[in-house]
């Protein structure tokens, strides 16, 4: 139940980015509910089911699709977009793994794992910076 949070959490983030990146504001429409269905679907087939790892990044080509259909198909912005909010969550991600490591000493050398309510802390986190501070950049 944890890592389906988690999962709704990130994407919910994603979204956000995206639609701050085209300079939209975020709206709940049809579209994204079938983006958030899709994926939780996806990664509810790979995890419980056993359908192999790689068709995780199909999820990348539907979030490809889901910005062409919702933002239209200019190729370069849609390719510089989905480059941009891969490196802008994932470091996101990476910055408040290291706080919340650092703040909470759990951080060591060899690994840095985070399960349960950390998970959910990390991508509530993400949220909150996505939603909130990213406009201001």
């Amino acid at each position: 139940m944890i890592e389906r949070i988690c999962l709704l959490l990130e994407a919910l983030s994603v979204v956000i980015c995206l639609h701050h990146l085209y300079g939209e504001k975020f709206r709940l429409d049809i579209y994204t509910v079938i983006l958030f269905s899709m994926d939780m679907i996806i990664m509810t087939t790979i995890d419980y089911y056993g359908l192999p790892k790689i068709y995780s990044l199909v999820i990348y080509l539907i979030i490809i699709l889901y910005c062409g259909i919702k933002f239209g198909f200019n190729w370069k912005e849609l390719i510089i977009n989905n480059i941009l909010y891969m490196v802008l969550v994932g470091g996101i991600q990476i910055i408040i793994i290291i706080c919340y490591g650092w703040c909470f000493n759990m951080l060591s050398l060899n690994r840095i794992a985070f399960w349960g309510k950390e998970a959910i802390v990390v991508s509530g986190g993400v949220l909150l910076v996505v939603w909130f501070l990213l406009p201001m950049l």
